[in-house]
């Protein structure tokens, strides 16, 4: 449809909603960014008016972050299913996540499902660790599979000399290195919202071929550490889901989310401090001095956060359920103090495409590239990068370039 110099787009109207619903988007803050009323807003969507291609395309299709196709279609496409919710919040807000966390969730999701459909159509194998594990198994028992499996020691641990950054960077690479893609990212950017660490830690999708990890960045280097933990044992369990870390008792009436969780959260205490290493120093080192001095020195020592160490010392009745839960709290608020903001003079644009992505993410779709599994376009797509960025970006993961 055309009218003075204008063409109009033949949308669905019912789509156009569903586009703003499905983010979590309100009514008046679309109108907002399309710079209309909230009344014509109501119209593009009940039909009586139509946007012109040109805001189809400037403006809605990313606000929204979906293509034009889509908004052509005779009705709401099947969306992506959004992962079980496993967060501790009010009950106004459960099952309700930010436009920011939806977004980054149907991009992890679109992610997966690429790597599961070239890994599987190449002869990629299934990995047994997915759904090894119980919630009828001990905690330690199963952290120390996962430490095996992964090829952590206490003498690694010990050498990175209460590094934390250097900690998670390991423990990524190790990660990455049994066939789980991490990813890390905290929101922001233009005209964008920051992840908050309460509403989203991590999330993970389990897969027997291409299972997926995602970590808010926004968090600290040891609240991630312990975040890849959680969700390290979420695939153990083969349950996919979004974690905010937030069940810290383990006591009355648990949901099952709530058991979950605790006991996600009892197997990354114990893939970080193995049992019998943390009796032995704490009961060799840390008698007759003050606690907290005692918790920060054992943290530095095996490069893991306070938190951890004082979930060790509540679960082995070391202390009370209101100590920790007042330890919890004040690392809570440290930890949010600390968290560090956006500065200019950042890292380079291939340098945070592999810190988002992951190395083991972006070798895969580059490989697949030149087996001609996929055209430059999808993965230009799949990356957000142009193609004349994809030979750096390949030696910026690891590739020999020559893309």
């Amino acid at each position: 449809m055309k009218t003075e110099g204008r063409v109009y787009a033949k949308i669905t109207p019912s789509v156009m909603k569903w586009a703003r619903e499905s983010a979590n988007i309100p009514l008046d803050a679309a109108a907002e960014k399309f710079q209309i009323t909230i009344e014509r807003m109501k119209r593009w969507e009940n039909g009586e008016e139509r946007p012109t291609v040109s805001q189809m395309q400037n403006k809605v299709c990313k606000f929204y972050r979906r293509p034009l196709a889509v908004f052509y279609l005779p009705a709401p496409p099947k969306d992506f299913s959004p992962l079980k919710d496993f967060r501790r919040l009010p009950s106004a807000a459960l099952g309700y996540f930010p436009t920011e966390l939806i977004f980054l969730m149907r991009e992890a999701e679109d992610k997966q499902t690429w790597l599961r459909e070239y890994l599987t159509e190449t002869d990629g194998h299934k990995l047994e660790f997915v759904g090894s594990a119980g919630l009828n198994q001990s905690p330690a028992s199963v952290a120390a599979k996962i430490r095996k499996h992964i090829g952590l020691t206490l003498e690694m641990q010990k050498s990175w000399n209460g590094q934390r950054d250097a900690a998670l960077r390991k423990l990524r690479e190790m990660t990455e290195a049994i066939g789980i893609f991490v990813m890390q990212h905290g929101g922001g950017g233009k005209g964008k919202e920051r992840l908050d660490v309460s509403d989203v830690r991590g999330f993970a999708i389990s897969d027997e071929y291409a299972p997926l990890i995602f970590l808010n960045s926004n968090d600290s280097p040891a609240g991630r550490c312990f975040s890849l933990c959680h969700e390290l044992t979420h695939l153990w369990l083969n349950s996919s889901g979004v974690s905010n870390l937030s069940w810290t008792s383990d006591t009355g009436n648990l949901p099952d989310e709530g058991r979950t969780e605790i006991f996600c959260n009892k197997v990354a205490s114990h893939i970080l401090v193995p049992e019998k290493a943390f009796e032995d120093i704490w009961n060799e080192d840390m008698t007759g001095n003050d606690l907290e001095e005692n918790i920060a020195s054992i943290a530095r020592f095996l490069c893991v956060s306070e938190a951890v160490i004082a979930r060790r010392l509540y679960d082995n009745s070391s202390i009370s359920k209101s100590k920790f839960e007042e330890l919890h709290h004040k690392y809570s608020m440290y930890r949010a103090k600390a968290r560090p903001v956006s500065e200019s003079g950042g890292p380079s644009f291939y340098t945070m495409k592999v810190f988002q992505n992951g190395k083991a993410l972006i070798q895969t779709v580059i490989m697949a590239y030149h087996e001609g599994f996929a055209g430059s376009i999808d993965i230009c797509g799949l990356l957000g990068v142009k193609t004349n960025h994809l030979n750096s970006l390949a030696i910026e993961a690891g590739l020999p370039g020559c893309v």
